[in-house]
Parts: structure tokens; C-alpha cells; sequence
């Protein structure tokens, strides 16, 4: 099932230009492009992934298409999907053996449903394909595509793996192994740390951070005025005064003790303009942390030791805890969403009913990838804090995102995120974010510390400008383009 995605321009080039911390970035790009993209005239560059709506990979995609596209590359994105509950259900299992987790093993019988499905989408991408184009498929769902494509035209294959792990046992061999036939079928690799890149691999494979759009709705610049009326439209705010926008189309829903979904203001307001709140963005994945994190939240605000003075006991009595991920029915990819969101849920249930008006666990709108992005960029705003308490992590964009606006970053200890903080210097690293009693003492620590929090948020936003906008991202592609 092969679904070509319309990609509108968007943010021209120019504008970033108009950007003191953006200019440069963009220079360089346009500087090299002028000698590397005449090179691919006649060759188009091919995006294929497993979804349109959730994750990384998919918010990356549309300014990564434009952005191609206006310095002169053919390129098209194409999701390969499926309609076979069974087939995501592997390829998640796929996921986690990857993040070396003990789940069931990929065994060969799966096989033959992980090749159907990918060989149905080879012969549907095919009839697309022209000789000399390059194809750059995207993580493991898609991966066995190249079985069926190779040989049938004079193309050139790159598989990016988005997803990994720096240490390996038992998990990560089976899943390699399943995936190696495929794997050793591309002509270049690309994975997002030095040490996910598994051996067989070595010699053909690179390092690629992904980046963010800095102009995207989820990472522009938001005047008090605009984040407080995309508070008020997407249901987070109570409308104390009139807007100049409508209402979103689709709100965000807070999950009640009840088990229904409503306006977060209900029963009573957590008040997100007025009070501190940790927040955590991620899709709702058991590897993302999020209810190690309640936990440490938990201890955090009913431990009196941690309330070192006035101030500081006023600051943990009015802390919130902000725990939003995307709809699971939106996220076709990823069939363990909604059980997830059910655990967190059953958990949210057994504490205290003061615990459970501190807590607010938001189900995001996707019908609109724009407002979803405007409800991202207002909480991420907002927050005091930016939590990204990871088991495992492939590199985490919630994390650059937050960065990008100064916001003073928590995350677990992951190689991901380690690419992106140092403990101290662009953040606060927690060892073991699976111990909630870690968890809470480093969230206590930076809370505790305003000026800290004001400092360390400088350095992330410096951290971002040097290492992880979207031109450094798209210069690397060029050069890897060039190799062919």
C-alpha cells in the first residue's frame, strides 16, 4: 500500500535569511549546494517510510521535502504501509529487540508476512522509480523493500536506521540477524550515532543527527498573545477573554479518572499560564519513560525533604506534571500505543485524587499536523521544564525542540539524548531513568535552581545553532549523494 504525500513549500529559503542565528546555517547550505546539486540533474531522491502522522521520521519529512526541492532536488516522500495489523506487530517487535529489550524474538516464520507485505509496496514504488534515482528508505518497516527492488532498474539504495542502541545482547543479534539479508543489500547506511552502527555494517554506513526546521509551526517564535490563544483554541485554557483565532477544529483531550476524554480546564483548571509544570511530548512507547516518570513525580511531591525552603515548598505544591503524546489511533505504525496509554492510565487511576488534579495526561490532536505543531511549540513555551525521561532513545527531537527555546532539558541517560546534552552543560542527564527515586531527585535539583535552569537553556538553544537546524542535515544528504 504505497501512498505518495503532498508537501507544500511552506517557509521559502529567503526568510531564514531575515534570522541573525539562522543566516549562517543557510549560507553554507546554499554555498555548497551551487556546486553538489547540479550533479543529481535527472535523478530524483525518494522518501519511504512507514507513516505520515507520529514520530520523528514523520515530522522531519515535509521541511526536509521542501527544502530539497527549493535548492533544486527532485524529491518525493512516499509512505509504504499496510493495512495488516500483524505486519506492525512484527516490525514493533523489530523496535524493541533493537533497543536490546526482552520481548519475544523475531523467529523466521514471521518472515514470510514481513516480505509479502514489503514486497506488494516494492511492486506498486517501482512503477514509479526511473533508472538512475536514488531510493532512501527509512527504519525497519521498509527495509525488506530492497529484496524486491534491487536489479530491476540502475538505482541506488540508502537505508537511514532512525533507532538503536550503544550496547548489544541477546535482542539486538536477533534482530540484526533478521534484518541482514535486507540490510546488506543497500549500497549506504545511516544511522544517528557512531555506536548504533552494527558491525556487519562498518564499512558502509555514516552518521546523520536529525535536525529541526526552526521556522516549523512547532519550533517559530510564539508572542505571549499567539501562545495564549492557541492555549485558549485547542481546549488547554480556559477562555477567560475573548481570542482573535477560532477555535481548533480538533481539541486536545484530558484523560479524567473516569476514563473519559475532555477539555483539560475540566473538572477544574490545571492552570498552565499560572503555575510551574514539568512536561513530557513523546508518543506513548513504554521505552519513552512516561510512567517512571508519575512515579518520580509522585515521590517529588510528597517527599518533604526536597521542600528546602518557603519558596521551594510553594514551587513543588502548585508543580504540575504535563504528559502528552499523539491520538494511538493516528499512529498507524505503532499498534502498542493504545496499550500503553491504557497502563498510564490504570496507574493514574490508583493515586490520590490530589495526585490526579496534578497530573494532566493529554491526548493531541493529528487531523492537523499545523495545530498539532502550535500545541507543541505553546506547552513547550510554558513548560518550567522539559522532561525526556527515555529507557531508550534514537536520538529524541522533543529534546532539540525544547533546546531550540532555551527551555532547560531533563532526559534519561540514552545514547540519543547524550548526543544532544552533556549533564551540567546543555542540560540535566538522569542515570537510571528507570528509578523513579533518580528521576526525582534530578527534576528537584533543577527546579530548585531558577538561574541554572536560565543558563543551562542558553547553552541548549548555542547547541542547536552549531549542531542540529535542518540545513546542517540537508548538506550532509548532498554530500552523501555526491559519493553515488
Amino acid at each position: 500500500m504505497i501512498r505518495t504525500i503532498e508537501v507544500n513549500i511552506g517557509v521559502k529559503l529567503d526568510d531564514y535569511d531575515l534570522y541573525a542565528t539562522l543566516s549562517p546555517g543557510l549560507r553554507a547550505l546554499q554555498s555548497e549546494a551551487c556546486v553538489l546539486v547540479p550533479k543529481l540533474k535527472g535523478t530524483k531522491v525518494w522518501m519511504v517510510n512507514s507513516t505520515a502522522q507520529g514520530g520523528g521520521v514523520a515530522e522531519m519529512m515535509p521541511r526536509l521535502i521542501s527544502l530539497f526541492r527549493q535548492i533544486g532536488i527532485d524529491t518525493d516522500w512516499v509512505v509504504a504501509g499496510s493495512d495488516k495489523i500483524e505486519f506492525f506487530n512484527i516490525t514493533k517487535k523489530i523496535h524493541n529487540l533493537i533497543h536490546g529489550v526482552c520481548c519475544d524474538f523475531v523467529y523466521e516464520e514471521e518472515r514470510a508476512l514481513y516480505e509479502q507485505v514489503n514486497k506488494e509496496n516494492a511492486e506498486a514504488l517501482l512503477k514509479l522509480l526511473k533508472p538512475h534515482d536514488i531510493v532512501v528508505v527509512h527504519d525497519p518497516q521498509p527495509a525488506g523493500m530492497i529484496k524486491f527492488l534491487k536489479g530491476k532498474l540502475p538505482l541506488k539504495f540508502i537505508w537511514r536506521c532512525h533507532i538503536g542502541i550503544d550496547q548489544h545482547n541477546e535482542q539486538t543479534k536477533n534482530a540484526w540477524d533478521f534484518l541482514l539479508p535486507y540490510t546488506e543489500l543497500y549500497n549506504f547506511n545511516v544511522f544517528s550515532a557512531t555506536a548504533y552502527i552494527p558491525g556487519h555494517l562498518a564499512g558502509r554506513a555514516t552518521v546523520m543527527h536529525p535536525t529541526i526546521d526552526p521556522l516549523d509551526h512547532k519550533n517559530r517564535y510564539l508572542s505571549i498573545h499567539k501562545t495564549v490563544g492557541i492555549l485558549s483554541n485547542s481546549g488547554l485554557l480556559r477562555p477567560y477573554q475573548a481570542v482573535l483565532t477560532p477555535p481548533f477544529s480538533n481539541m486536545a483531550k484530558r484523560l479524567q479518572p473516569n476514563g473519559n476524554l475532555s477539555r483539560s480546564f475540566l473538572p477544574s483548571d490545571p492552570g498552565l499560564l499560572f503555575k510551574p509544570f514539568a512536561l513530557q511530548v513523546g508518543r506513548w512507547d513504554r521505552l519513552k519513560g512516561f510512567l517512571e516518570l508519575i512515579k518520580g513525580f509522585e515521590l517529588m511531591k510528597t517527599r518533604t525533604s526536597y521542600q528546602y525552603d518557603h519558596r521551594h515548598r510553594r514551587r513543588l505544591e502548585m508543580l504540575k506534571l504535563v504528559l502528552a503524546g499523539p491520538d494511538p489511533s493516528y499512529v498507524s505504525d505503532d499498534p502498542e500505543g493504545e496499550d500503553v496509554l491504557n497502563e498510564i492510565f490504570d496507574y493514574y487511576k490508583s493515586l490520590s485524587t490530589a495526585l490526579q488534579r496534578d497530573i494532566v495526561i493529554l491526548n493531541l490532536p493529528m487531523e492537523s499536523r499545523k495545530q498539532n505543531h502550535l500545541i507543541v511549540n505553546a506547552l513547550q513555551l510554558c513548560a518550567s521544564v522539559v522532561v525526556q525521561n527515555s529507557i531508550r532513545e534514537g536520538f529524541g527531537l522533543t529534546v532539540t525542540e525544547a533546546m531550540w527555546k532555551k527551555k532547560p532539558v531533563i532526559g534519561g541517560y540514552t545514547c540519543g539524548i547524550n548526543e544532544q546534552i552533556m549533564d551540567d552543560i546543555q542540560g540535566k542527564i538522569i542515570k537510571n531513568p528507570a528509578n523513579p527515586e533518580d528521576v526525582a531527585h534530578v527534576m528537584n535539583m533543577l527546579l530548585k535552581e531558577p538561574k541554572k535552569r536560565e543558563v543551562l537553556g542558553h547553552r541548549a538553544q548555542k547547541t542547536v545553532i552549531d549542531h542540529f537546524l535542518i540545513f546542517k542535515q540537508i548538506l550532509q544528504w548532498l554530500h552523501l549523494f555526491d559519493k553515488f
